[in-house]
């Protein structure tokens, strides 16, 4: 039995071709092993065949005296029905967080978890990390509404002359959120590849500020932040570094916390006529100093410090890093901000 190797174009590359499998069969009617088999044609061909495969190929073959496979050019064919495909949707539909293994099971279908995960691909659907929002009551919603349609006409000129401000926390052990690695498979323990975690790990907290000019002041707060604690932040830096809250040029925002609006803050302000900018409950999305927080921590990830000395510096130093055009980008977003909270209605956005 003569085999000759033909080169044509596979328009299913990863299936074995006809030449291959003859080829295989020609061996086992020789009483080759399937180890044997699986060697020479990889010599032959440049393709590593399982010796289980060559076997499935001899055994279809004494079957049937064909190598012939039983679908079409299009492909194999599929194991599930049409109304199996709709039943998979309209399950991730109802529910986003199923896994492929929980729809299988939910819906008792006979085929492979990763049959479900092609069957959802095919129609256009995808696994992405799930990002955390906070959870708006209809009152929050009508608040963040009339918030926008109220600045709605302000472009990146009038939200520059506002100064964003909140308070953050962060850990000493591990970054928050996900942190991905470069290396090999055989160096999964090697140090440097994995992060360290521990059920409660020491935080330190930060208050800063921003400006269309850059990042302002970053400073630690000690102990539980009231009112009073929470002026001693800023007081005695705002004149120095924004004289414009002090002459009607600059606006402060912050958030409702409530040492933020309690009596002795607020009598602070009134004192020194400091226009403060009147924020919707649960808005992180309008707050674009939480996308520098989230900049911090991702900058942070994978590290261990030994003390809050170390953090503190080192995160005063990443916050030194970040460019007056990196904030000004943050700045430029705000109006597609206002835009998207109302065609939301006031509900979440992407931001």
């Amino acid at each position: 039995m003569e085999i000759e190797e033909q080169k044509v174009n596979n328009p299913h590359p990863h299936l074995l071709s006809d030449a291959l499998k003859y080829y295989i069969i020609f061996l086992k009617m020789n009483n080759e092993s399937n180890k044997s088999v699986s060697r020479e044609t990889h010599q032959k061909f440049g393709r590593s065949v399982h010796p289980s495969t060559v076997q499935r190929i001899w055994e279809k073959y004494q079957q049937t005296q064909s190598i012939t496979n039983n679908w079409s050019s299009q492909g194999r064919p599929t194991l599930l029905k049409h109304e199996d495909r709709t039943r998979i949707e309209e399950a991730v539909l109802e529910d986003r967080f199923l896994s492929c293994q929980e729809v299988r099971d939910n819906l008792e279908l006979e085929v492979s978890r990763q049959t479900v995960q092609r069957e959802l691909k095919g129609l256009g659907y995808k696994a992405y990390a799930s990002p955390k929002k906070p959870l708006l009551s209809e009152t929050n919603e009508a608040g963040r509404l009339r918030f926008a349609e109220e600045y709605e006409d302000w472009d990146v000129a009038d939200w520059s002359s506002v100064i964003f401000t909140d308070e953050s926390a962060f850990s000493m052990v591990g970054a928050d959120g996900r942190a991905h690695v470069w290396r090999k498979a055989e160096e999964a323990m090697l140090p440097g590849t994995f992060q360290y975690t521990t059920h409660r790990s020491q935080t330190i907290q930060v208050w800063g500020a921003i400006s269309f000019q850059g990042c302002g002041p970053l400073v630690l707060i000690n102990g539980n932040l009231d009112g009073e604690g929470y002026l001693d932040l800023f007081r005695y830096r705002l004149r120095r570094l924004y004289p414009g809250l002090y002459n009607g040029d600059q606006i402060f925002q912050d958030d409702n916390a409530p040492a933020h609006r309690a009596r002795v803050t607020n009598r602070w302000f009134e004192k020194y006529g400091i226009t403060r900018l009147p924020w919707p409950s649960k808005s992180p999305d309008l707050n674009i100093i939480e996308d520098v927080w989230g900049h911090l921590k991702y900058q942070l990830r994978g590290f261990v410090f030994e003390d809050e000395g170390e953090l503190l510096e080192e995160l005063q130093n990443q916050w030194n890093r970040i460019t007056p055009d990196w904030i000004q980008g943050l700045y430029q977003s705000l109006p597609s901000r206002i835009e998207a909270i109302i065609n939301a209605e006031g509900g979440i956005t992407k931001y």
